[in-house]
């Protein structure tokens, strides 16, 4: 099994900090603040593998740049893609609906992870 970890961007003036695990034929993005797709287009990294997305915070740091990405996987064949993050995610996805309004057949599954206390 063939994996690694690429950094996408380290917080720079225009790359949010973001993660991409890659393992075989599969790819898990973490965090896709603004600038992300952009960064992934220059780059030639290919998001169409990606298939889940975890967002460590709904803050626009962290998912400034999905709605862009959502679009862009979208137009590279994408079938399925599962989100993973904190409660708001809904909220925030339902904000951004407005800008990302297609009519393209790309189910989207929005799942919750809750915060445990650490004693």
């Amino acid at each position: 099994m063939k994996s690694y970890i690429q950094i996408l961007g380290t917080g720079t003036v225009d790359v949010a900090p973001s993660v991409l695990v890659h393992f075989d034929d599969q790819r898990y993005l973490f965090n896709c603040g603004e600038g992300t797709q952009r960064f992934c287009l220059q780059n030639k990294i290919k998001i169409s593998k990606v298939k889940k997305i975890f967002l460590t915070r709904i803050h626009w740091e962290c998912f400034g740049g999905l709605p862009g990405m959502l679009l862009t996987m979208a137009d590279a064949g994408s079938q399925e893609i599962k989100l993973f993050g904190g409660t708001n995610l809904t909220h925030a996805l339902t904000a951004t609906r407005g800008f990302i309004l297609r009519h393209v057949n790309f189910p989207s599954n929005a799942y919750y992870a809750y915060d445990f206390p650490v004693h």
